[in-house]
């Protein structure tokens, strides 16, 4: 199937894996428990890392911040 001509897969040839454990931790209540119950395996299963694994696992959240709004601006994101 080919994606819509708007989509994000056509206009940007790579994507922010932080930004789609983000998306789908909001969008599935289930994936959010489990996130919860183990977050080193999620983790692991986007491929998130290190120093964002770590941020993460340590409730650094400030730092977390930081390293969102780096990875927001190399998408061409601006946060206020």
């Amino acid at each position: 199937m080919t994606p819509p001509k708007n989509s994000s897969e056509e206009s940007s040839p790579k994507s922010s894996k932080l930004f789609d454990l983000l998306s789908d931790l909001a969008k599935n209540p289930g994936k959010a428990k489990k996130f919860n119950e183990n977050r080193s395996q999620i983790l692991d299963d986007y491929e998130i890392e290190e120093e964002l694994k770590t941020l993460l696992m340590t409730g650094e959240w400030a730092d977390f911040q930081k390293a969102v709004q780096k990875e927001a601006e190399e998408y061409g994101l601006k946060a206020p």
